[in-house]
């Protein structure tokens, strides 16, 4: 008998651990841990406040925000990958433009995903360039458009009388204050688009759009930008020996009074900073009067993904109307909408219309050049700018 009742316990031990296993996975398996930049600490308390709450309440997923820049992410997905690991730590990422260009290339993403994500064609234009091209590098799938990107400039009209309408106008302005303007090094990202917003306004978009690809024949195409670059340098701050890390240095320098420019690719983020108190009365965003860049930032899945559906679940709420509209609020983040107008209901048109911001997605916007002539424009502008 004793036997008897030892066998038994022992298998209803072992049932009962089976269970806890099961138990555990499926909790491990209701985790998803979003992997991206964490500079700002706007976006992370969306992030954290509204997002991570929202999916705890709808799905039961405990949703971890790692706080990472994207080369970091792609070298740890990279050594990842050719330490065979299939189930790594990363299951949504934040990236666009060279970046996915680069992983998509080296097979560090997911199989296409878009199909799963019911927002996806519920809320987005299927049509839209943004959403089948990044940074002219086709998507196929592989990530869903999370917030556009309008690159504006941000100056103080209380110490400028008028705000630069082209690339000519703010030389003529950076003369009369020198050292009160300077942009990021290349190849920060705003910094990078700062160059090639100056390019489309020298050259002209045809130019831009007629690149190709060989080194030395771009340095040729672009030398006026390059000269254009080096004679404004000669008025930036600290004379443009140096230049910033990023434009997070320069809204700091902008807050203290030490210039009279910043620039964004956050369109709403003057408004952001004036109502924080962070920037002063009077500080508005604009643009050249022959357009800006556009483009758009993604969320995709990794090639290793540990929970593949509760990331399905994840992106389908970050796509939704609502957090969509909370992410434009200029009392949060501030970053604009994917939302195609013409596939919300009238209640929704009405909401999103009064959203501050919904205007700035009607500027005009160039055409990207694409991420290996970026590549490319980013190591001449070293070479014919900084080095010289």
């Amino acid at each position: 008998m004793k036997k008897i009742i030892t066998v038994l316990l022992s298998v209803l031990l072992l049932s009962s651990c089976g269970k806890e296993g099961v138990a555990k996975e499926e909790v491990a398996k209701e985790v998803v841990r979003f992997y991206g930049w964490g500079g700002d600490s706007n976006v992370n308390n969306y992030l954290d406040d509204y997002i991570a709450p929202l999916v705890k309440e709808k799905h039961n997923i405990d949703f971890i925000r790692v706080p990472m820049n994207i080369d970091e992410i792609l070298l740890k997905l990279t050594n990842e990958k050719e330490a065979g690991v299939d189930s790594g730590d990363i299951d949504i990422m934040w990236i666009n433009g060279e970046n996915f260009y680069n992983a998509k290339k080296i097979g560090l993403l997911s199989e296409p995903f878009t199909t799963s994500i019911e927002n996806y064609s519920k809320n987005i234009d299927l049509n839209a360039e943004f959403a089948n091209m990044d940074f002219n590098t086709p998507i196929e799938g592989l990530e869903v458009p999370w917030g556009l990107a309008r690159l504006v400039l941000i100056g103080n009209t209380n110490k400028i009388d008028e705000l630069p309408k082209n690339s000519m106008e703010l030389l003529d302005l950076v003369k009369e204050n020198k050292g009160m303007m300077t942009y990021p090094a290349l190849p920060d990202f705003t910094g990078s688009a700062f160059v090639r917003m100056i390019m489309n306004d020298v050259l002209g978009e045809e130019v831009m759009a007629n690149l190709g690809y060989d080194k030395e024949e771009i340095r040729i195409k672009l030398m006026p930008a390059f000269d254009y670059l080096n004679e404004l340098e000669k008025y930036l701050w600290m004379n443009g020996e140096t230049y910033p890390k990023d434009t997070g240095v320069i809204n700091k320098m902008y807050s203290d009074g030490q210039l009279l420019f910043t620039l964004s690719y956050t369109a709403l983020l003057a408004d952001r900073k004036v109502l924080e108190g962070e920037f002063e009365e009077g500080t508005k965003a604009f643009i050249f009067e022959n357009g800006t860049l556009g483009n758009a930032h993604y969320l995709a899945k990794p090639f290793n993904v540990s929970n593949s559906e509760g990331a399905n679940k994840v992106i389908n709420e970050l796509i939704s109307f609502e957090a969509q509209i909370k992410k434009m609020d200029v009392n949060g983040w501030g970053d604009l909408a994917v939302l195609d107008m013409d596939k919300l209901n009238d209640e929704e048109k009405e909401i999103f219309k009064n959203t501050s911001g919904s205007d700035i997605l009607e500027l005009e916007t160039y055409s990207e050049v694409d991420a290996k002539q970026i590549a490319i424009i980013e190591e001449l502008w070293e070479e014919e700018v900084l080095r010289k």
